[in-house]
């Protein structure tokens, strides 16, 4: 595999909500040598709006969401794909505790299973 560039194409920080809908990170060939979404500060829990939802992270060097706060809602976002050339190079998705499914979720192509609310699974979910 070519080396990347390390860059981040979607970072969100501190300011509340952090709301980030249908941003395309990263596809075959074209991910970044980072995480295609870096979303950190503390969301409005299961209140709206959503704070991650549509979102498709493809091919990237690391993780293709990576969440490093809690109260964030994540619904109908996509990361990686079933083929090998559609995963990111670490997780999938990579989340703290503290987060919400809101369900419609893909990981490399699999649902993610829960009830609408149900906290989000934490760790590595999705690994190349």
């Amino acid at each position: 595999m070519p080396s990347l560039p390390r860059r981040c194409c979607s970072r969100i920080t501190s300011a509340k909500p952090n709301v980030l809908k249908k941003n395309r990170n990263g596809d075959v060939g074209k991910g970044n040598g980072a995480n295609g979404i870096l979303l950190g500060g503390t969301g409005n829990g299961i209140g709206s709006p959503v704070e991650l939802e549509e979102n498709t992270t493809k091919s990237n060097g690391q993780n293709g969401i990576k969440i490093t706060a809690s109260g964030h809602q994540l619904k109908k976002n996509q990361s990686g794909g079933s083929a090998s050339s559609e995963k990111n190079g670490s997780c999938a998705f990579s989340v703290v505790s503290g987060n919400f499914n809101s369900l419609g979720n893909t990981s490399n192509g699999v649902t993610i299973a829960g009830a609408d609310g149900s906290p989000f699974p934490t760790g590595c979910t999705g690994t190349p």
